[in-house]
């Protein structure tokens, strides 16, 4: 099952201690939610609902504080309410992926940070460890997007519907089986030069193969990452001697 962006995102933005948003429509069970959260409150950590796993802050990056983190959504709704303590202007980006490994959903590394102060944002390289990744990135840039939102870069699709003035954004693109490094490239149409953070992670597919190959034998081993998480291994040997029959 190839990875797919599940509906359109959703955003949210408003002024307080805190910010709620919905998930895209036809969000299912087992699908992966991502979330890229900057508020102005730079002195209090943002809040993880229940059901995520933050990756990256919450962190300051003056004169802003922000949080990206992923959930696996169960049967129900996870947490989609971020707090902090100061009453400031917050925001929330929500893009949705179906056909992700429910038990290993990042594909290798989990996330490259970036930091600068320019009118783009500027995802870093990363590379995928299985073939089939889906390429996600993004971050935010304090001056908020131009009119139309964020462009993203060639090759790359929006996850995220940004209204202008919005700080925060989501790319995706699917890859294929090369497992070479794929670099995003610069998002532009930022409203200007300010704070700016980005990320880069692989989503790993769901059921995706993966081949090892033991250096000082001709044992392969293939395995299969099951829905349920239980693992099916098939294992084929090659034998010099007649009588083993080949491989097996």
């Amino acid at each position: 099952m190839a990875i797919a962006k599940r509906g359109n995102g959703t955003r949210s933005a408003s002024t307080g201690t805190g910010i709620s948003v919905s998930e895209p429509t036809g969000t299912q069970q087992g699908d992966l939610l991502i979330a890229v959260v900057v508020t102005g409150d730079t002195g209090n950590a943002i809040s993880t609902p229940s059901g995520w796993t933050k990756l990256v802050g919450p962190a300051s990056a003056s004169p802003c504080n922000y949080w990206f983190g992923y959930c696996v959504r169960g049967a129900s709704a996870p947490g989609l309410n971020w707090t902090w303590v100061n009453s400031a202007y917050g925001e929330v980006q929500l893009a949705a992926f179906s056909g992700v490994d429910q038990v290993n959903p990042l594909d290798g590394v989990t996330y490259t940070e970036w930091s600068n102060v320019t009118n783009t944002i500027d995802p870093a390289a990363n590379t995928p460890k299985t073939p089939n990744a889906m390429c996600v990135a993004g971050g935010f840039n304090w001056s908020g997007c131009n009119a139309g939102g964020y462009t993203a870069p060639a090759g790359y699709s929006k996850g995220t519907n940004e209204n202008q003035g919005d700080d925060g954004v989501i790319i995706y693109k699917q890859l294929g089986a090369s497992l070479a490094a794929e670099d995003p490239n610069q998002i532009t149409n930022a409203g200007g030069s300010d704070a700016e953070r980005a990320w880069t992670i692989m989503l790993r597919t769901a059921n995706v193969y993966a081949q090892a190959v033991q250096a000082d034998s001709p044992l392969v081993y293939w395995r299969l990452n099951e829905p349920s998480g239980e693992r099916a291994q098939r294992h084929t040997r090659e034998h010099a001697d007649a009588g083993a029959g080949g491989a097996r």
